[in-house]
This record gives C-alpha cells, structure tokens and sequence, in this order.
C-alpha cells in the first residue's frame, strides 16, 4: 500500500505496474491511460465490422451461417460459466489493502469456475446434439464450448476492482489484434470456419495465462479454498437468476433459430 502526495492510500501504484517497468519500462499518464481505454472500446467495432465483411466474403453463407449458430452457443455457455462472479469480485475486493486477502477472494474466483467446468461441458455437449447444424459439424460447437469455458477466466474484474484500466485494456488491445491477425492470414476458404474458434481459443489461453502471472505477481500465492468456491456459488446465484438468465436468453436467440 503506497501513500499519495494527497495522503489518499491506493494498493497499486499504476507507474509500477509490472506489464509496464518490466516490459516497456514507460510510466503511462492519465491522458494515455484514458486514449488506450477509448481506442480498445472503439477498436472493438471496428474489429467486428472487419471481420463481418472478412466472414461473408471468405466463409460464403452457408459457412457464416454454422459460425454465428456456434458463436450464439459460445455465449450462452460463456454466461453461465461466468455465473456472476466477476461483479462479485469487483464487490468484494473494494477497499481491500491486504494482499492476503485479495488473494483469498482471487482463489475463491478461480475455485469457482473450476466448479462450473463440468455444468458448462453438459450443457454445451447437449446443445451441440439438439442443433441440427452443429449435429452436422460438431468441430465448430465443440470449440465453442471449449472457447467459453476458457474465457470464463479472464481476470478483467480483477483489473477493474484494482483500478488498473490500462492493463486491462492492453489485454483488450492484444486479445482483439492477435485473433484478427491470426484470423486473416488462416482463414482461406469455406472449410476453414470451425477454425476460427480454434485461433480464439489459443490467442485467449495466451492472454489468460499472462494476465495471470501480472496479477499473482502483484498479490503473491494464491489462496485456495473449496469451500471459498462454494460459498462464492451460493452468494453469485440470485445475481445469475436475476440478471444472468436474462441475458443468456438474449444471446440463445440465433442458436434457437438452428433448431428450427
């Protein structure tokens, strides 16, 4: 815990962030911190439009078609996998100074998730054999599946609860890059489209991975605790039946559609 000129306490100083003195030893300013919060939300439409046009020309119709069904899975097992956590964390490491006790809460998270691994492989396993299109290509409900559950541990609520929106949105930035990248050198033809899950999925078990070292770098081991999960499972429920089903039926709308 670190003392300001203005006597306010912070837990993390943003100019020692560790992606930064480590890697390009550069102290970002407010004004560059808010640029790159800006230009990750707007490079995120950009993104989709690109890959929109890059899709329909590329993959063809019936092609694009598979990929938004499975997307629509993708999201729907991505719900519930997240399962309300992460607002629970960002509630739970407000005010928080103690490294020990933010690595509680970080292992309660993780513990969590590890719960849902099984509900989430059931429920994106039966989807995929009610779906007609994805019965018929199952690479591509699959991937999804295995994209959402991996996704599902992302650390951005952690980031958010820290204050640290610059790293955050470097993750953001990288994630949104690396996948267009790898998207538009790899996707040549009609047969490539289940494919694309499979270069999401990589580039996000990059992301995840390194975000992962940042955060335990900065609060140390972490702290697991089955019953830690549990209880984070019990507490995130009414917030998952109130908002979370909600928006899971949102997303099911063109995978709904598949079964028709």
């Amino acid at each position: 815990m670190i003392k300001s000129q203005k006597g306010n306490y912070i837990l993390f100083k943003p100019s020692g962030s560790f992606i930064w003195k480590k890697w390009l030893n550069i102290k970002p300013s407010s004004r560059l911190s808010y640029a790159l919060i800006y230009f990750a939300h707007c490079f995120r439409y950009v993104y989709g439009l690109i890959l929109i046009q890059f899709y329909g020309r590329i993959l063809g119709v019936e092609e694009y078609g598979k990929l938004l069904t499975a997307s629509a899975l993708y999201q729907v097992i991505w719900m519930i996998m997240e399962y309300g956590y992460p607002t629970n964390g960002v509630r739970d490491l407000a005010g928080r100074n103690d490294k020990k006790e933010i690595a509680k809460i970080f292992g309660q998270q993780f513990i969590a998730r590890i719960y849902l691994i099984p509900l989430g492989l059931t429920i994106g396993c039966f989807a995929v054999w009610l779906s007609p299109v994805l019965l018929a290509n199952p690479k591509f409900g699959l991937w999804a599946v295995a994209l959402a559950i991996i996704s599902s541990f992302s650390i951005s609520w952690y980031f958010q609860a820290t204050f640290q929106y610059f790293t955050q949105s470097i993750f953001e930035l990288m994630s949104f890059v690396f996948s267009l990248i790898l998207i538009l050198i790899f996707i040549k033809n009609e047969q490539d489209g289940a494919s694309v899950f499979i270069y999401l999925f990589i580039v996000t078990c990059t992301i995840i991975i390194v975000s992962y070292a940042i955060a335990i770098k900065q609060f140390g081991i972490v702290n697991l605790e089955f019953k830690g999960g549990i209880s984070l499972f019990q507490n995130s429920t009414t917030l998952f039946v109130s908002r979370g089903l909600k928006m899971t039926m949102m997303f099911s709308s063109s995978y709904i559609l598949s079964l028709l």
